[in-house]
């Protein structure tokens, strides 16, 4: 009886561990006293209005939600400030486009399509993406344009025949990540 005991109590010890180190950071975060100890303000809207400052209205539009779903007090200014940015900026609520470049890029030609894929396979917005593409310094970004010239391929149709928008898409999209940063971990060299 004491070697079950003894057993389970480990089986639970184990359960506890791993389930602690499972935990993802978020969940461990740092308590609100802390935080208002070392001089930042926690909670919802002021982080809500943080992103949006950061011109990032994804992330404060989801953080809204979640306010207004909690309950959180003083959400009507996270509110206001979220519907004036809209009102500014109103692409940037389609795709969560906060990137000035694209946003010139979207006022400049007529793109009806709400996704970044629409807009890429879009001639006149491919044409702006490739133009500045074609100016960059980084080595990386002019690999990346090198594959639009491949001839001998199996699964796609080559970027200068017709019906090759799909991979001129796909590689001018890739190469204005590369340039933006917006790639990272094993995909940047």
């Amino acid at each position: 009886m004491r070697l079950f005991k003894a057993i389970l109590l480990l089986l639970v010890g184990i359960v506890l561990i791993t389930g602690a180190i499972l935990t993802p950071a978020y969940v461990r975060a740092l308590d609100q006293n802390v935080l208002r100890a070392s001089g930042g303000e926690p909670g919802l809207v002021s982080e809500g209005l943080s992103l949006l400052s950061l011109e990032k209205p994804g992330p404060a539009s989801l953080i809204y939600q979640v306010s207004k779903r909690l309950e959180v007090d003083d959400l009507v200014s996270l509110e206001s400030s979220l519907s004036r940015y809209q009102s500014n900026a109103p692409y940037a609520f389609v795709q969560g486009d906060t990137d000035p470049l694209i946003a010139g890029w979207l006022k400049d030609t007529s793109v009806d399509q709400g996704t970044v894929m629409g807009w890429m396979v879009s001639n006149p917005f491919r044409d702006k993406v490739r133009t500045f593409l074609d100016q960059s310094k980084r080595p990386g970004v002019q690999e990346i344009l090198r594959h639009r010239d491949l001839t001998a391929l199996s699964l796609f149709i080559p970027v200068a025949q017709p019906g090759g928008q799909a991979l001129d898409a796909s590689i001018l999209l890739t190469g204005l990540l590369y340039q933006e940063d917006h790639l990272h971990g094993i995909l940047m060299p």
